[in-house]
């Protein structure tokens, strides 16, 4: 019996260490320091790694987190986007799928695309490949708001 405990235990355990999902209340607080790190211009490569952990789960049932990723990603493209691109090359294919996918579908109707668009095309010492994925979200994105319009 005791071997069967200690058995479930330990593959609880390994689930919970290869699962690494954030919950909904940490990526919240995550993105509401990095915000605060963007509005006092004070932002290091670890705040962005962190922040892609948002990623990791599509929250598709909340819309206050996709309105506040969705919101905080454009930001970091606009204002530091080498450091955004070089840490987003470093992460899965599945995290960049969601991002690219946030950036065709903007929530906020106040976002400079051709700026972004502009600030992600001229960022130097990238992976082309990581661009032009970027590159083709964010003309949707422009594309569906000239059909608005």
């Amino acid at each position: 019996m005791k071997k069967i405990i200690v058995s479930i235990a330990i593959t609880c355990y390994c689930c919970c260490i290869y699962a690494q999902q954030v919950s909904p209340d940490v990526c919240i607080q995550t993105m509401g320091l990095l915000q605060n790190k963007i509005a006092h211009s004070h932002i290091e490569k670890g705040d962005i790694v962190g922040f892609w952990s948002c990623f990791e789960n599509c929250y598709d049932n909340s819309i206050e987190i996709l309105e506040f990723r969705n919101e905080i990603l454009y930001a970091l493209l606009q204002l530091y986007p080498k450091l955004t691109l070089s840490t987003l090359q470093e992460q899965s294919t599945s995290i960049l799928d969601r991002v690219v996918h946030d950036l065709a579908n903007p929530l906020h109707e106040g976002i400079n695309l051709l700026k972004v668009y502009y600030k992600v095309a001229t960022t130097e010492q990238v992976d082309k490949q990581l661009k032009e994925c970027l590159l083709s979200g964010l003309q949707i994105a422009i594309d569906n708001k000239d059909v608005d319009n």
